[in-house]
């Protein structure tokens, strides 16, 4: 069985049938955690979904890009989900990650954001933004 590891890109196996929504067999998405389960936050989809593995196989598409609203300015206090995985000096961190706005910088079309599980706030571009 495939394991699957954080900012990979993969596909659903067979469709998926949950209560309020049907996602189809070979939907993309990005995995954002892959601890214990596999979360995988869809293409299209506002949340991340727990998937098993044996319903994922690796994706060579490409993510879609940011719309206008997810490339938009940022307030201070929004949740946001990281789009592209980033470098800051010796940390990655891999996109789908959750953070809170902790100071916007419309100049440099950017917001400082404090990403969960990861000490300070760090600068990304609002391109790179998505709200959560």
């Amino acid at each position: 069985m495939a394991t699957f590891a954080p900012g990979q890109r993969v596909q659903l196996n067979r469709s998926l049938d949950l209560e309020e929504f049907k996602l189809p067999k070979g939907a993309a998405g990005t995995v954002s955690s892959s601890h214990f389960q596999v979360c995988v936050l869809f293409d299209d989809f506002e949340q991340e979904l727990m998937v098993a593995q044996g319903d994922l196989h690796p994706s060579k598409k490409a993510p879609k890009a940011p719309t206008a609203l997810q490339a938009g300015k940022f307030n201070v206090g929004d949740r946001v989900r990281l789009l592209a995985t980033k470098t800051y000096g010796s940390q990655t961190i891999p996109v789908g990650t959750l953070g809170t706005v902790t100071q916007d910088a419309p100049s440099m079309k950017a917001s400082w954001v404090l990403f969960d599980g990861y000490p300070g706030d760090k600068l990304a571009p609002n391109a790179d933004l998505g709200q959560a």
